[in-house]
Order: C-alpha cells, then structure tokens, then sequence
C-alpha cells in the first residue's frame, strides 16, 4: 500500500508538471491537455485506460475521452477548456443530454473533476488552481490526491447494468 500510495503521488505530481508546462507557454486550447489526462488517467492503474475521441454515440454526441477497465467501457470523459467554468457547463445542453443518456461520466476541465452518476454530482475535486500552475514548485495535495482516488475508483468500478432486451443491446453495441 505504501509504494502504490507513493507511485500514485508521483503520477499526481507529474500530471500538474505537465499541465504547468504547458500552460506557462500561454499558447493553449481543450486539446492541448489531452495528451496529459490521456497519461495520467493510465498512470494510476494499468487496468485503466482511454481512448481519445471515440465513434460518436449515436443521438448523444462524442465525449472526449470513453473510459475502460480490463478492455471494457465503463464511462466517459468529457474535457474543456483549462479554467473553464464547469458549474455554467453542468447546466449546458451538451452537458445535460450526456447526463440524460450516459450514467457514468467525469466533466473535467483538467484541474477540476466532477464525476456524474445517473444524472448527479457525486464527486467534485479541484486538484490544483490556476495560480498553482504560476509556481513551478506547486504540488498536489494529499488530501486532493485520496479524494481524487475515490472519484476513479468509482468512476472504473462501475459496471453497466445487465441487458435485458434486444433494444438496449441494439443500443449498447452503437456505442
């Protein structure tokens, strides 16, 4: 437990240096920090994994990021830009038509998580502030790092409910 606490805070640490090095160049959109929330994500467990801008969902869009465990989706991620307001796009149509039809999903806007399920708010973590991405000495604290673990033990523990008819699984293999 020791060593993978340590290996976790290293992975934290790397992703805010990441992150600082980017934006200090001032020159900087959504995707520019794909790259690092791609790494990071798959830094904290070797059974987690992302793909970058999946197929869209057929009548929901394409999240950013379709999340899997063990080679099976267990959500998606959804990123803006660095500093965006994610409690305005909690209420965006974008937003509210993924909550509709996606149960698992984590809105970031790569300092911030908040991760929904079925249609809530039930983790919210700020990992670090933009005047932290200032000091090239920041770091992130403990506390953020075991909150932000909760959030992805959740989020990769899912599992998606048992299909029951041919419907839901016309559905389910769209995606």
């Amino acid at each position: 437990m020791g060593d993978q606490k340590i290996s976790h805070s290293a992975a934290f640490q790397s992703y805010l240096k990441e992150i600082h090095k980017r934006y200090v160049k001032g020159d900087y959109t959504e995707p520019t920090y794909y790259t690092p929330l791609e790494n990071f994500v798959r830094s904290l467990h070797d059974q987690f994994d992302v793909t970058l801008q999946p197929k869209r969902i057929q009548k929901i869009g394409a999240p950013d990021f379709k999340a899997l465990k063990d080679g099976v989706t267990v959500g998606y991620i959804e990123a803006k830009d660095l500093g965006k307001n994610l409690d305005n796009e909690l209420e965006s149509e974008q937003i509210k038509k993924y909550k509709e039809s996606i149960n698992n999903i984590i809105l970031t806007n790569y300092s911030r998580f908040i991760l929904l399920k079925n249609n809530q708010a039930i983790f919210d973590v700020n990992l670090f502030s933009l005047s932290d991405l200032s000091n090239p000495n920041a770091v992130i604290r403990e506390s953020k790092i075991e909150e932000f673990i909760q959030l992805t033990d959740t989020f990769f523990g899912y599992s998606q409910p048992t299909i029951r008819s041919a419907k839901v699984l016309a559905e389910e293999l769209a995606c």
